[in-house]
């Protein structure tokens, strides 16, 4: 209700209703908009947040898994270093080394970096079927 002056009263957009219950008075405002459509933007954006934590976290598990197959082939390319050096070729650890490889093809992305292992898997062929000569 609005006042203008004494004894007049109009009615206004702000009214009060009465609980069946308790007496007590719950005033509501009208504004002409559907209230509930920000509450599921909201819920909405909330999800959207949630999904991309879940994204983050995946790429981080991902570039765990590379970090540590990366880590894997540079041990077992020291352990063949260390087996030339010594006058042994680690015949093993050089067929170990090309299976690494072939299971890590299909996750590289990077040009440069597949063109590395190419060349690495190519040298460890070499040096097998130099083995495999040899014992035959």
């Amino acid at each position: 209700m609005k006042i203008n002056g004494p004894n007049e009263l109009k009615p206004s957009r702000i009214s009060a209703k009465k609980k069946a219950g308790g007496g007590q008075a719950a005033f509501t405002v009208d504004t002409g908009q559907d209230t509930s459509a920000p509450r599921q933007a909201q819920a909405t954006s909330s999800l959207a947040a949630v999904d991309s934590l879940l994204a983050l976290q995946e790429v981080g598990e991902r570039q765990r898994d590379g970090l540590q197959r990366g880590r894997d082939t540079l041990d077992l390319l020291d352990e063949i270093r260390d087996g030339l050096l010594n006058g042994s070729i680690p015949v093993a650890k050089l067929r170990e080394l090309t299976r690494l490889i072939d299971g890590q093809r299909e996750q590289v992305a990077d040009p440069g970096l597949a063109e590395v292992l190419d060349e690495i898997d190519h040298r460890a062929q070499v040096e097998l079927a130099k083995y495999e000569h040899l014992v035959s």
